[in-house]
């Protein structure tokens, strides 16, 4: 019993270990640096650590950014009618963003949506409004892309773009202001677009992203749009609103076609490069290419360069044929964060503006890995069930895990109804059916829409009669909210599922509890559980971060039933928020988002470290006394290295703290083994495995590159001890 009640203090103390070990920002920050920011959810670690996971607002709402964007964040916040913004907003949002299970039109955000000259003059009538707002989005042959939270339009017509204002202020529709130093682009439909970092001096600072057009053909002269992908045209908001726009114009170099309409492109590599796939090219251009099916090559945009590059990369694995009319969306892997292009629907025949050709057989995705330019082909089956409708000109957008496909046509005219919206899941490439709550305000069955932010702008209906009609199209397309839904927190189940709840997306760790020899479930990934005895916990969201099953996992169940549990633990996770602070340091300094992951495996490559100015040194005995005793500085030494770490003493390095016995001494043992215990604090390397010296080179990389500590110089002998030394041996 004694024994018992011992390890009972021990787990006690070891979770007040993992508290103190959360007590610094990093919470806060976690999502920025994680290749599974995806995935990302609460840990449950510890009660503290659930409740204050669970109810940190701001973490909540990156992890929403980063599955939805900016635009669809603020569309839900104002479809599901939250009037603050808090934790338990986002939290259903994160749920229903990575089901994707159903959606719902919001017309009363349709029909409220205020058409209002620029400057905030008041709201039309409702006949005023419906003719003004059938002007501004009654288009075809355009795209559209989300920016911060505005969905900009770029329609048909001598430079005609439309503002879907979503946030800041009400939703509302516009025409805005437009600059153009460069001159503007001229009148041009079917062309492509996506959102990119601009380059370096085009626009303001403060400009992080902008909108890339390419290509295109004028209706008017029927030729291509000048330049096609040789003229870069970037399109940036000159107000937060969207109420004033910047043309900028951009010659750029490399293999590229003139003239180009019906391709489709999208950025990766932090938008600082473009990849361009299908399209069609005049017959006179040197990159026409006749027979489609053995077009094995991308165009790729380099925007970092000076001036911005193109190159034809060549393309190996299943590569599908050059298609038009198509759609193309690039998105990261959970798994390596490697970036892949995902390619769908589409014809491949050479097709002439206004004019179609039969669609591909089948509807199936083809990815290309951006890393090593290799396709593989998906499987085009909804759940056992051949898709009727193979589809071309229709609008999709990604939601976290899965692209979203609406509308389109086919031979026969528009998809059926029970096909107008599909989800695709981006791991397995397969097909999944949406559930669709409500019908759109207007034109249920268009093609040619486009999809950005959750909008549903433009687009043309096609009869076998009529021919082809322009219609003013604009629906707000939103998940639906879990808690709205029926009382049970779950959306209305979709008519099929997409197999995404198979086992093999189920990650589950369980501990046995010590005192009852009881299996406790700590992560349960699939069915959104967890075992705790509140209802709260019960409620808890799925746990999904990565970073909790390598590290939380790892260290709970290796180091709950040692004697030694906090200082174990302690290590454990310092050794894994070490990895958080130098994947943080990587992504400031080298770009490197997705730094973690390979950390996690141990194939991360070294990095430089600093050098002292003036090649610095400090003694053994300057080091034994900077230990924050009478305002000295708190100095530890890790392989002959000196760093200041007196910004977290209050947190981790002062009297009393976790890894105080580090200060004042060179501690490279205790990196190298994980012991805090008073005989590992040495400097000895005797007898470390090469697994053991690479965690002090982790170490040493940390302290280097960490933003709070700095490098004081190298560790070397007192002078005064050398001569004294040297003598004695003389004597």
């Amino acid at each position: 019993m004694a024994e018992l009640e011992e390890h009972k203090h021990a787990m006690t103390e070891a979770r007040s270990g993992v508290l103190e070990a959360l007590s610094d920002d990093v919470l806060r920050e976690l999502c920025c640096y994680l290749p599974g920011r995806d995935l990302a959810s609460a840990g449950m670690c510890s009660r503290g650590f659930e409740s204050r996971v669970g109810n940190c607002a701001h973490l909540w709402r990156e992890l929403c950014v980063s599955l939805l964007g900016e635009a669809r964040v603020a569309l839900h916040k104002d479809a599901w009618r939250e009037a603050e913004a808090t934790a338990a907003f986002y939290r259903r949002l994160f749920d229903a963003a990575l089901k994707c299970a159903a959606f719902r039109y919001e017309t009363d955000l349709r029909q409220t949506c205020a058409v209002t000259p620029i400057g905030g003059a008041a709201a039309r009538p409702a006949a005023e409004a419906d003719r003004s707002l059938a002007l501004l989005v009654c288009s075809t042959g355009h795209t559209a892309v989300a920016l911060g939270g505005v969905v900009l339009q770029d329609e048909r017509g001598w430079c005609h773009v439309t503002t879907v204002r979503l946030a800041p202020g009400p939703v509302a529709v516009f025409s805005p202001d437009q600059e153009a130093p460069d001159g503007f682009p001229g009148r041009r439909l079917r062309h492509a677009s996506c959102v990119v970092t601009p380059p370096r001096g085009l626009f303001p600072a403060n400009v992080d992203k902008c909108a890339l057009v390419l290509g295109g053909y004028c209706d008017v002269t029927r030729q291509p749009s000048g330049g096609g992908l040789r003229t870069l045209w970037f399109l940036a908001l000159g107000a937060p609103d969207g109420s004033r726009v910047v043309w900028r114009r951009v010659e750029a170099l490399g293999p590229a076609p003139a003239g180009i309409w019906h391709h489709a492109c999208d950025a990766f590599d932090k938008g600082s490069k473009v990849v361009v796939f299908g399209g069609d090219v005049p017959p006179s251009d040197p990159e026409f290419r006749e027979d489609r099916r053995h077009c094995a090559f991308v165009y790729v945009l380099d925007l970092a360069a000076s001036p911005p590059t193109w190159t034809r990369r060549a393309t190996s694995g299943d590569v599908p044929t050059w298609r038009s009319l198509h759609v193309a969306c690039s998105h990261a892997a959970l798994a390596d964060g490697s970036e892949r292009l995902v390619v769908l629907g589409g014809t491949e025949e050479h097709t002439a503006v206004f004019t179609s050709g039969p669609p591909v057989p089948e509807m199936a995705a083809h990815c290309l890995d951006l890393r090593w330019f290799v396709w593989r082909r998906g499987p085009s089956l909804l759940k056992g069930e051949h898709i009727q409708a193979a589809r071309l000109r229709f609008g999709a957008e990604r939601y976290g895990l899965h692209l979203l496909v609406y509308g389109g046509h086919d031979d026969g005219g528009c998809v059926p109804r029970a096909e107008r919206v599909l989800k695709l899941n981006l791991r397995t490439l397969e097909w999944g059916a949406v559930a669709e709550v409500g019908s759109p305000a207007s034109f249920p069955n268009v093609a040619a829409a486009a999809l950005a932010g959750g909008v549903v702008v433009g687009g043309v209906t096609m009869h076998r009669f009529g021919g082809i009609r322009p219609v003013p199209k604009l629906d707000f397309l939103a998940l639906v909210d879990p808690k709205a839904a029926g009382g049970a927190g779950e959306p209305p189940a979709a008519p099929t599922a997409d197999g995404d709840d198979s086992d093999d997306d189920m990650v589950r760790i369980s501990v046995n509890d010590p005192a009852t020899g009881a299996a406790r479930i700590l992560l349960d990934a699939r069915c959104n559980r967890a075992s705790q005895d509140t209802e709260q916990t019960k409620a808890m969201p799925v746990v999904r971060l990565l970073f909790a099953v390598a590290a939380l996992g790892g260290a709970g169940v290796a180091f709950l039933s040692q004697p030694t549990v906090k200082a174990k633990m302690v290590m454990g996770l310092g050794r894994f928020f070490r990895d958080v602070a130098r994947a943080k340091a990587r992504r400031r300094r080298y770009g490197n988002r997705y730094a973690l992951m390979p950390m996690m495996f141990n194939m991360e490559a070294p990095v430089p470290l600093a050098e002292a100015e003036n090649d610095a040194t400090v003694t053994w005995s300057e080091l034994e006394d900077a230990t924050g005793l009478d305002g000295a500085p708190h100095y530890l030494s890790i392989k002959g290295r000196v760093y200041d770490v007196s910004a977290s003493a209050a947190t981790f390095y002062g009297v009393g703290k976790s890894y105080h016995a580090f200060v004042g001494t060179d501690a490279s043992r205790a990196f190298a083994l994980g012991c805090t215990e008073p005989e590992c604090v040495s400097d000895d390397l005797t007898g470390l495995s090469e697994s053991e010296l690479r965690e002090i080179d982790r170490w040493t990389e940390m302290y280097d590159t960490h933003d709070k500590y700095h490098y004081v110089g190298k560790l070397v002998e007192d002078p005064v001890d050398a001569v004294l030394e040297r003598a004695y041996a003389e004597a």
